[in-house]
């Protein structure tokens, strides 16, 4: 599912020139959206790197990925640690076409799920969400299990009248192997019934729309081009689980216990 790489290609990347169709799923519009990156691994890159050696010394390779991430969310203007979720919402699809055009991502699965619960429990649907990786380990389910319950001091707090709709987004970078880095994108569509007009919960019956992205991180390519990439910003793994996520509520407090997945 990936393309031929050139350098034409890359360089029309970078310059912004590349506008390859999407092949990624319609987002149903939403109301507000909240986002979280996670980074899975040890992270070894060396502070000092600069330039082209960013992108050839493998050690560098986390460091590399975010910088190239960093390019596709400045080209969507998309900045979840800056912006309103309104913001993020209207700038979301944005967000996934360009990261879809980058020419070192390999797309290898890309597919929906659709479901109801019927539960006043939320590690019901958190532990649906978690299920859905494939090829991550139970510590590291668990990791991503908190990254989405902290999302939910976001997502579940919101008072909206009705039916309304709510998009989160878990954005996984997997270097556990550092021969097999998968970037996973998994974006949930929540459709929210609350009970009462400005109460601060919601009904026992919820539906969700879960879409499955994956790639892989065609890391021998990074290296292949790493003269015309040293023309991007660097950004570190920090910089860009930090930039890439939207800010908890202060002081909010869950109302419900994270339970281990089981």
């Amino acid at each position: 599912m990936s393309v031929t790489i050139t350098q034409e290609i890359v360089e029309a990347w970078i310059s912004g020139a590349l506008t390859t169709e999407s092949r990624l799923q319609i987002i149903a519009e939403s109301t507000a959206a909240s986002t979280i990156a996670n980074f899975l691994g040890t992270d070894q890159s060396d502070p000092g790197a600069t330039g082209s050696n960013i992108y050839s010394d493998p050690k560098n390779l986390p460091t590399a990925v975010a910088s190239i991430l960093n390019r596709s969310q400045n080209k969507a203007n998309f900045h979840p640690a800056s912006q309103t979720p309104e913001v993020v919402a209207q700038r979301y699809a944005d967000y996934i076409t360009e990261i879809d055009r980058i020419p070192f991502m390999s797309l290898q699965k890309n597919d929906q799920h659709k479901q109801a619960y019927n539960s006043s429990n939320y590690n019901v649907l958190i532990d649906n969400i978690v299920s859905l990786y494939d090829g991550v380990s139970q510590q590291d389910k668990n990791q991503i299990k908190e990254s989405i319950a902290n999302l939910a001091k976001s997502v579940f707090t919101e008072t909206k009248s009705e039916v309304w709709t709510n998009l989160f987004s878990q954005a996984t970078l997997n270097y556990v192997s550092a021969t097999d880095i998968k970037l996973y994108i998994y974006y949930t569509t929540l459709y929210m019934r609350h009970e009462d007009k400005g109460k601060d919960g919601v009904s026992d019956h919820q539906e969700y729309t879960v879409n499955r992205v994956e790639y892989k991180v065609l890391t021998e390519m990074i290296g292949h081009y790493a003269q015309q990439l040293a023309k991007l910003d660097k950004k570190n793994i920090d910089d860009w689980t930090g930039e890439s996520s939207t800010p908890e509520k202060a002081g909010y407090k869950l109302c419900f216990n994270v339970e281990p997945v089981v």
